[in-house]
């Protein structure tokens, strides 16, 4: 009787035991693949939010060192806006890697494409809510006389960088 309990345990394990195996693989994969997917899209998060902060500093810098000097002394125009646009645009795609550009190509089409509409949408964003200049130090506030002397520093270079047709064609 012990013999053939034995034999019957054998028979069951012999067909179980794979059956088991084969769960517990499917299982241990599914896990692998989700730990993966989930890599990826925090590594694609990174890559995209690295991509934004380097449009939100050109456009940031454009704006405080070409733009407002600009409008403070009324001679802002269309052609420079178009001149403030291609200077955003070049800015941010010189801070902006090129594993990055590559990532963003092949999951919007198109880089160029991409970082026009991040441009745009970050100036209105500013416009709305401008964010606070920086000066030097972290808090962002001025020291006296540091205003005059920024203001001017922000016309001179909005003198020194007048729209150039060539710099507008993309």
């Amino acid at each position: 009787m012990k013999d053939v309990m034995l034999t019957i345990l054998q028979v069951v394990l012999i067909a179980v035991i794979p059956v088991i195996a084969a769960y517990v693989c499917r299982f241990l994969k599914a896990k692998r693949d989700e730990v993966e997917a989930s890599e990826t899209v925090g590594m694609s998060d990174f890559i995209i939010r690295e991509a934004l902060d380097a449009v939100i500093a050109a456009v940031s810098y454009v704006c405080q060192t070409y733009v407002d000097g600009l409008k403070k002394s009324g001679k802002f125009s269309v052609e420079n806006q178009k001149y403030a646009f291609q200077l955003a645009y070049d800015k941010a795609s010189l801070i902006i890697t090129q594993e990055a550009k590559d990532f963003i190509a092949s999951v919007y089409g198109s880089f160029s494409a991409w970082l026009t509409m991040q441009i745009e949408a970050q100036v209105r964003m500013q416009k709305e809510t401008p964010i606070v200049e920086y000066s030097g130090n972290p808090c962002g506030f001025l020291a006296s006389g540091e205003e005059e002397a920024e203001e001017a520093e922000a016309e001179e270079i909005a003198e020194d960088h007048p729209p150039d047709e060539g710099d507008m064609d993309e």
